[in-house]
């Protein structure tokens, strides 16, 4: 007879904020640890979605469209009596008067290194910093943002063409792992090693603005180019660019390594491709880019300026 029929299994209420999480919310249901689920700022499709599944599954559940309503989630909590709190993407942050349910019974699953990657999108960070590395970390919560000892941190390698989507869908996918790998660990652990995060490594960033997703011609390489395109990808529909006076976004590139000794940020050919000169003396080479007139490949973005000029 397994552990599991011996003793009561303890259960897990998740606070999550979309579709990153349902992948761990599908697997911890089907594991049978889930009694509750909480969505904050949840769009209606994936709201009425989760309700629709927990009703179905016999699950509590609660919507918390803004920070006003997060008032109410004490009393929601005290009903359910979950034996832990998983936090998955929670856009908002939990004031004291929900802390105090119990130490150390709320995990959140951050998806970046900590402490290093503090913020609430360490996924377009450790992109447009050109690191060859990431995490999901585990760490109980307090009352400021991914500042709770850590549980651990999960390393997952950055693949060479990874963009934003790719590297958020391939996270949300091993945050189901993670989840379920502590979620068995909680059923014999009477306490969880853990240990403060060392403040003099740790950053945090604030939401990308314009500034963080604009392309500067005159200071980026080809490199921290392409880079910042493939962290903008999808979520920002590429990155930000004034490209011979049009502003426009490019969404898919690459780097061409032909020399040139023209001004950064002018276009110096067309072929399948529209190259364009950078600081370095290298080129990137844009297949896929957003104008004014919409989404478009290099070919028809070259047709489009050929009718233009005519």
């Amino acid at each position: 007879m397994s552990v599991f029929n011996m003793e009561k299994q303890k259960k897990i209420l998740v606070l999550c904020g979309g579709k990153f999480a349902f992948p761990t919310l599908q697997l911890l249901a089907y594991e049978k640890f889930i009694c509750g689920i909480g969505i904050g700022k949840g769009s209606n499709s994936i709201t009425e979605a989760l309700e629709r599944e927990s009703e179905e599954n016999n699950i509590g559940f609660k919507s918390f469209p803004d920070k006003k309503s997060i008032s109410g989630m004490r009393a929601w909590i005290d009903e359910i009596q979950p034996d832990y709190i998983f936090c998955i993407s929670f856009p908002f942050l939990l004031p004291e008067i929900v802390l105090l349910y119990g130490q150390d019974k709320f995990i959140n699953f951050h998806p970046g290194p900590l402490p290093q990657y503090r913020g609430p999108m360490p996924i377009f960070e450790v992109l447009k910093n050109q690191e060859t590395e990431t995490a999901i970390c585990a760490h109980f919560m307090n009352s400021k943002f991914d500042e709770g000892n850590i549980i651990f941190n999960d390393p997952i390698t950055i693949q060479k063409e990874d963009t934003y989507g790719k590297l958020t869908v391939r996270l949300s996918e091993r945050m189901a792992q993670v989840a379920l790998n502590m979620a068995n660990m909680l059923q014999f652990a009477s306490s969880i090693p853990n240990q403060p995060q060392d403040e003099i490594l740790s950053y945090y960033y604030e939401k990308p603005e314009l500034s963080d997703t604009y392309i500067n011609w005159k200071r980026m390489t080809a490199d921290e180019i392409i880079a910042l395109i493939n962290a903008c990808n999808p979520w920002n529909t590429g990155a930000d660019a004034t490209v011979q006076g049009e502003q426009l976004k490019i969404i898919i590139a690459s780097i061409l390594d032909e020399p040139h000794n023209n001004k950064p940020g002018t276009i110096l050919s067309f072929t399948d491709t529209v190259n364009i000169a950078c600081v370095d003396s290298k080129q990137i080479a844009v297949e896929i880019l957003s104008t004014d007139y919409g989404i478009m490949t290099a070919q028809q973005f070259a047709e489009l300026k050929s009718i233009l000029a005519n």
